[in-house]
C-alpha cells in the first residue's frame, strides 16, 4: 500500500493541518498523497487534507487519533505541539492538554503563539462549566494566561474573573496588579502563588516575580532577602537570581564577578530553552547597563535581535528586548535605528502601552528637529493615549513624556512656569521619576534657579549621574556670567563639572548626552582668557565626533569652530547654519542672536552670549526693514570685512570698491532708504549737492554694485525709488 509511506496513521476523521505536515516532513508534492488523491482516499482541504480507508465507505471506524498527537507533540517545533493540542482538544482529552501546556505552553507564548492557544482554549471551554470538572478549570486558567499575553480586547475582556485560587490564577492576577502600578498587591500575590505552586519552578518563579517587584519598589534589601527561598537551582533561576543580586548591590567589585559568572553559566548551560536563554541574555543586557556599559548592552541586544529576528517581536522577552534595544538606541543618540525598531513593533499584538516607550523615545528623537509647539501636542497625545490604557506602565510613560519636555524646553529657551507637570494618579517608578526630576532641574538651573536635586551616587544610572552634573555645571555657569568679567572661580566649578559629565558619556557609551555638554564645555573654555584652550577642547571635539557619529554634530562643530577662530564666525556661514533644515536647537538659536536677532534665551543665555561675542571680539549686526521678518533670512553687509553676504553664503569682495561699500554704508546706517542727497554727501563728502552734477555718478555706482552682485551670484541689493535707492527687502549690516 503506497500510503503507508506516509509516516503517519491512516484512516484521519479531522483534518491533518499544514503546520503539522511540515513538522512530519510530509511534503504537499508528496508522491504517495498524490497516488491517494487520484484513487480518492485523500480528500484536500484549504487548512490540511483528509484520509479514508475507502472512497466509497465514509463511516469507516477512523482509528484512535492519539498516535497521531502523541507523534506529532514529541517533535520539537511549535507548530507541530499547537497541533498536537488541537488534536486532545477536539478528541476531549483535556489531561493531555493540560499536560502539554504544563510542559509547553510558556514557551509557545514566549514565542508568539499565544493568540493561537487562546482561540483553541476558547473553543474548547467557551460553553463548558468549569467549576465542576477539574481539567477545565486548568484549560480556563490557561486560556487566561494566554488572553493576558495575546493582549486582544477579546481575549482580556473578562480576565479579572479569573479564580485566584490556583498557581497560575494568582500569577496572571499578580501580572495584572503589576502593569497597573500596584506593585504591592503584585507581591502579595506572588507570595500567595508561591504557596500554591505544584513544581519547584513554579515556586520560583513566584518569588523571582515577587523580587523584580520589589526591586521596582525601590527596595532592594526585601528583594535580596527574598531570593534565598528560591528552591531550583536550574541556571535559568540562577541567572535570574544573580541579575536581581548585582542589581540590588550596585556598582562594586561583586557586581563585577556576577556578571563573570552569568557569562560562565549562558556558556556552559546547554540545556536552556529558547525561552530561559531569551531571558537570560535580557538578564545580561541588564548587568552590562548596571556596570555602564552601554556597549556591551547593546551588542548583546543585537545578537538577540538577530536570533530570532523572524518571531522575537511577537514574544514578551522580544518585546522587551526590542524596548531596552530602543532605551539604548536613544541614549547612543541612534535615532535611524531607534526608528527601524519602532517599525518592528509596529503591528505587534499586545497592549498599546507596550508600544507607549518606543513612541517617548521617537519623541526624544524629534525633539532635536521638530518646533516646540510640534512636540508640545506630541507629547500631549502620548499622555492621553497612556491614559487610555489604564495600566500602571501608562504613569511611567506620562512622567517619561514629562523628562522629554523638559529636555526639550532647556534647548529651546522655555522657561520652568510656562511647563506645568503632566499630572498623574498614581507614582511613576523610581527610575523614571528620578530621570523626570533631574531633567526639571537642569531646566530649573539654565533659566537661574538653584535646582533641587535627588542624591545621586557614583553607583547610580548613568543618565542620572550626567543629567545631575549637567545641572550642577549649569548653575555654576549662571552664577559665572552674573558677574562682568565672568567669575573665575564659578567658572572653574562648571568646568570641572562639566568633564565629570562628559568623562561618564564618553566612557559608558551616553553619547546622547554629548550634545548637551559638549557647547557648553567649550563655551567655558572660550570665556576663559587662553585661547589655547578653546582649540584644545575643540580638538577633543573632533576626537569625539570621529568616535560618535551623531547626528547635528557637525553644527555645533561649525559653530564653535567659527567662535574659536582668529576673525570669529562668518555671518554668511551662521546664516545657513539658521535655516538649515534639521539644525541642532541650541546652534540655531545662539547663531539668530549672534545675527542681531532676538530668539527666545534663557537667563543663562541671555548672560552667557553677550561674555562670548566681546571675548572673539564679535559685533551683532544690525537690523533694517520689516521688524516682523524675525527669524526670516536676510542678505547682509559687514563694514569691517569689506563684503556684502547672501542668506546662501555667497559673498561679494568689497575691498577695492571703497565708493560702493560707502553708498551700500550709507543706505543701511539710515534704516534701508536714503533720498539722492544723503547718499551722494555720505559716499563723496559733497555737501553742495545738485541733481545735474551728482545724480550721474549715484547712478553709475548702483549700477556697478547690481552689475557685480549679478556676476557673484548675489540677489540685486538695491531698489530705485522716486527721489532715492532703498535696500530690497530686510538686511543685516555690521558696522566698521
Amino acid at each position: 500500500d503506497v500510503s503507508r509511506a506516509l509516516p503517519l496513521p491512516l484512516p484521519l476523521r479531522s483534518p491533518l493541518r499544514h503546520p503539522a505536515l511540515r513538522a512530519l516532513d510530509i511534503q504537499p508534492d508528496h508522491p504517495a498523497l498524490k497516488h491517494l488523491e487520484s484513487t480518492g482516499r485523500l480528500q484536500r482541504l484549504p487548512e490540511g487534507f483528509l484520509l479514508r480507508d475507502h472512497p466509497d465507505d465514509p463511516a469507516t471506524p477512523a482509528p484512535d487519533p492519539h498516535a497521531i498527537a502523541e507523534r506529532i507533540e514529541d517533535v520539537p517545533e511549535d507548530n507541530a505541539r499547537i497541533e498536537a493540542l488541537r488534536l486532545w482538544l477536539e478528541h476531549h482529552r483535556l489531561d493531555r492538554a493540560t499536560a502539554l501546556l504544563q510542559r509547553h505552553g510558556d514557551e509557545l507564548c514566549e514565542h508568539g503563539h499565544a493568540a493561537d492557544l487562546w482561540l483553541l482554549l476558547d473553543a474548547a471551554t467557551r460553553h463548558a462549566d468549569t467549576n465542576h470538572d477539574p481539567a477545565l478549570r486548568d484549560l480556563a486558567d490557561w486560556k487566561a494566561w494566554c488572553g493576558w499575553e495575546w493582549g486582544s480586547p477579546q481575549a482580556v475582556a473578562n480576565i479579572e474573573d479569573t479564580p485566584q485560587d490556583s498557581w497560575r490564577g494568582a500569577m496572571l492576577h499578580a501580572r495584572i496588579r503589576l502593569n497597573r502600578g500596584e506593585l504591592p498587591d503584585a507581591v502579595r500575590l506572588c507570595r500567595d502563588a508561591a504557596l500554591l505552586a505544584d513544581s519547584d519552578r513554579d515556586h520560583d518563579t513566584s518569588i523571582l516575580f515577587a523580587a523584580r517587584a520589589l526591586y521596582s519598589l525601590g527596595r532592594p534589601h526585601d528583594t535580596l532577602a527574598l531570593l534565598p527561598l528560591c528552591r531550583s537551582d536550574h541556571p535559568r533561576n540562577r541567572i535570574e537570581r544573580e541579575v536581581l543580586r548585582a542589581e540590588c548591590i550596585g556598582l562594586d567589585d561583586r557586581a563585577e564577578r556576577i556578571t563573570d559568572a552569568v557569562e560562565t553559566l549562558l556558556e556552559h548551560a546547554d540545556d536552556l530553552g529558547p525561552t530561559a536563554r531569551l531571558r537570560a541574555f535580557l538578564g545580561l543586557a541588564r548587568l552590562h547597563l548596571l556596570r555602564q556599559r552601554l556597549r556591551d548592552a547593546e551588542r548583546v541586544i543585537d545578537s538577540l535581535l538577530r536570533v530570532g529576528a523572524e518571531r522575537i517581536a511577537d514574544s514578551v522577552g522580544g518585546r522587551t528586548a526590542i524596548e531596552l534595544a530602543a532605551m539604548i538606541a536613544i541614549n547612543r543618540g541612534q535615532f535611524d535605528r531607534l526608528r527601524q525598531l519602532a517599525a518592528r513593533l509596529e503591528n505587534v499584538r499586545g497592549p498599546r502601552v507596550r508600544r507607549l516607550f518606543i513612541d517617548c523615545y521617537l519623541t526624544a528623537a524629534a525633539q532635536w528637529q521638530e518646533p516646540p509647539e510640534h512636540l508640545t501636542r506630541r507629547i500631549e497625545q502620548l499622555a492621553r493615549e497612556a491614559d487610555a490604557e489604564g495600566e500602571g506602565m501608562a504613569a511611567d510613560v506620562r512622567c517619561y513624556a514629562d523628562a522629554v519636555r523638559a529636555r526639550h524646553a532647556a534647548r529651546h529657551g522655555i522657561a520652568p512656569h510656562d511647563l506645568p507637570a503632566l499630572p498623574t494618579d498614581r507614582q511613576p517608578t523610581p527610575i523614571v521619576r528620578v530621570s523626570r526630576d533631574l531633567a526639571r532641574a537642569c531646566l530649573a538651573a539654565a533659566h537661574g534657579q538653584t535646582p533641587a536635586l535627588p542624591p545621586i551616587r557614583d553607583q547610580d544610572w548613568p543618565e542620572h549621574r550626567a543629567l545631575a552634573l549637567e545641572a550642577r555645571a549649569t548653575s555654576a555657569l549662571h552664577r559665572a556670567v552674573l558677574a562682568d568679567p565672568p567669575d573665575p572661580a564659578a567658572l572653574a566649578e562648571a568646568i570641572d563639572l562639566l568633564d565629570q559629565g562628559l568623562t561618564i558619556a564618553h566612557e559608558t557609551g551616553y553619547s546622547l548626552f554629548l550634545l548637551d555638554l559638549l557647547p557648553l564645555r567649550i563655551i567655558t573654555a572660550l570665556l576663559r582668557p587662553d585661547p589655547g584652550a578653546a582649540r584644545e577642547r575643540l580638538r577633543a571635539l573632533d576626537d569625539i565626533a570621529r568616535q560618535h557619529p551623531l547626528p547635528r554634530l557637525d553644527e555645533l562643530r561649525q559653530l564653535l569652530h567659527a567662535l574659536a577662530s582668529e576673525h570669529g564666525p562668518h555671518p554668511a556661514a551662521l546664516e545657513a547654519l539658521v535655516h538649515a533644515h534639521d539644525t541642532h536647537p541650541t546652534v540655531r538659536r545662539w547663531s539668530l542672536w549672534l545675527l542681531g536677532e532676538s530668539p527666545r534665551l534663557s537667563p543663562l543665555e541671555a548672560g552667557l552670549l553677550p561674555h562670548l561675542a566681546r571675548r572673539v571680539h564679535w559685533t551683532r549686526p544690525i537690523l533694517t526693514g520689516d521688524p516682523a521678518a524675525t527669524g526670516t533670512a536676510r542678505p547682509g553687509l559687514d563694514l569691517q570685512r569689506a563684503l556684502l553676504w547672501s542668506p546662501e553664503g555667497l559673498t561679494l569682495d568689497l575691498a577695492r570698491h571703497g565708493t560702493l561699500l560707502r553708498v551700500l554704508a550709507a543706505l543701511a546706517n539710515r534704516g534701508g532708504t536714503a533720498d539722492k542727497e544723503s547718499l551722494i554727501t555720505a559716499a563723496w563728502d559733497i555737501t553742495d549737492y545738485h541733481p545735474l552734477h551728482h545724480d550721474n555718478r549715484l547712478r553709475l555706482a548702483t549700477r556697478k554694485i547690481r552689475r557685480l552682485c549679478e556676476d557673484a551670484g548675489l540677489p540685486q541689493p538695491i531698489d530705485t525709488l522716486e527721489d532715492g535707492y532703498a535696500l530690497r527687502g530686510p538686511w543685516r549690516w555690521i558696522p566698521a
